[in-house]
């Protein structure tokens, strides 16, 4: 017979660890995010070697699921910082792991030896560096999606994790755009936030960049996990805050894809939530829709940012999207045996001689790797499908998330570059949750 006071005293021992190592994963997020803060501002100027150097100590002084979780705050702002940082990360992890599975390795290793074969029939010359990088970066992408050391607390800390990463660098980002255009033009249809990079020196000077359909992407991922994973954050206020700040940052980003997302996020969360949900989250729109449009010329700007975009031009070919998938198409049909093994994900665009990437995942995994590449993620998705326990009649709403993520890819690009990747590893978190009888 279970003695119930010992499953307690258990519990609160585990309780206080875990209490114990977030605070040391909330100093390392507050010194990564003060660092890229004061270097963006201009007020030290901090080089990737120190970057590097805080990565880490970082990895040193965590423990795994805190370094795992740390991953998460740190991925949206990464590409920014050096690609070198995710070799002390992924060895970190590595090394910490208490287990590994065998999908953790196969699936790498096969996505890798395609890009080998791929470089070694290359007749022009190449930067090893790329593939240093999207090495790692396809391997952290199996390893953390397949990773089965997980409790509930882990999986929603992660989650809580990447919500705050994106948050600080969806702010840096709108700082960023202040600082050169002000605010009249950020909020007009003069600049998309995200769409400034161009105005920085990036050879000598490094700076949080994200481009617009890519902070996009984020944040609508961030947000879907916000709205439909219960708990992730228990301060209402807080989680209002973050809502309301990734809503603004999606805003303006002047993405068409980002407003057609997020009015099925909220379509379907009216019509599958409870009801006490649906009144709570009501109010905060309402409010934040009063305000905007009774105190602020706000709301007129944004509805004529947003009705320009959708009326420019570009809006009848989706901004080139539909010529790029049937030029991409068009090569497919003009080299057969390229359907089968595809063109590689680091110079697809210089064997396919087309002048833009692929803006569709699913098209960019079949000219990457072809029909074989493309089967190889089916069979990602159904074993992660079977991997991890299921909840009962919640399972529809913990599917969201990925579901928006996998719907905005399919107007973006997935394989290069790398860093979008990782959104779908945050938006499948919720399937590691474990079953609750309750929900």
């Amino acid at each position: 017979m279970v003695n119930m006071e010992d499953v307690t005293k258990v519990n609160n021992v585990k309780t206080k660890q875990q209490s114990r190592f977030d605070l040391r994963l909330l100093l390392s997020v507050v010194l990564l995010s003060t660092m890229v803060f004061f270097r963006d501002l201009g007020y030290i100027s901090f080089t990737p070697i120190h970057f590097i150097m805080a990565v880490v100590l970082i990895c040193i002084a965590l423990p795994y699921n805190s370094l795992k979780a740390f991953y998460f705050f740190y991925f949206s702002m990464g590409a920014s910082i050096h690609g070198v940082a995710l070799i002390p990360i992924l060895t970190a992890l590595i090394l910490k792991s208490k287990k590994y599975n065998s999908y953790q390795i196969i699936f790498p290793v096969i996505i890798l030896s395609f890009e080998l074969l791929h470089l070694l029939s290359y007749s022009f010359s190449v930067e090893f560096s790329l593939y240093i990088v999207y090495g790692l970066y396809i391997t952290l992408f199996f390893f953390l999606l397949f990773d089965d050391n997980v409790n509930d607390f882990d999986v929603k800390n992660e989650m809580k994790y990447y919500i705050l990463g994106v948050t600080v660098t969806s702010i840096v980002i709108f700082i960023h755009s202040y600082k050169f255009f002000g605010f009249q033009d950020i909020i007009s249809q003069n600049i998309r936030v995200g769409a400034d990079f161009e105005d920085y020196d990036t050879e000598n000077e490094m700076v949080t960049i994200l481009n617009p359909n890519q902070l996009a992407l984020y944040g609508l991922t961030a947000l879907s996990l916000l709205i439909y994973v219960k708990d992730i954050f228990c301060n209402k206020m807080l989680k209002t805050i973050l809502i309301i700040t990734l809503v603004v940052s999606g805003i303006l980003t002047g993405s068409r894809t980002w407003i057609i997302l997020m009015a099925v996020v909220l379509a379907l969360y009216f019509i599958f939530s409870k009801v006490r949900g649906k009144l709570s989250f009501a109010i905060i729109m309402i409010t934040l829709l009063f305000v905007t449009f009774r105190f602020s010329d706000f709301g007129e700007i944004i509805y004529s940012r947003y009705e320009s975009r959708f009326e420019d031009s570009g809006m009848s070919t989706a901004g080139d999207r539909t010529v790029l998938f049937k030029e991409y198409n068009k090569w497919l049909i003009n080299n057969p045996h390229r359907i089968f093994y595809g063109a590689g994900a680091e110079y697809y665009n210089e064997v396919c001689k087309i002048h833009n990437s692929t803006h569709n995942s699913i098209q960019q995994i079949v000219v990457c790797y072809g029909i074989i590449g493309l089967l190889l993620f089916i069979v990602c998705m159904f074993v992660y499908h079977k991997m991890f326990p299921k909840r009962n009649h919640t399972l529809f709403l913990y599917y969201i998330p990925f579901f928006i993520c996998f719907l905005f890819s399919q107007a973006g690009q997935f394989l290069s570059p790398a860093y979008m990747m990782f959104p779908f590893v945050a938006a499948a978190l919720p399937l590691k949750l474990a079953p609750n009888i309750k929900d």
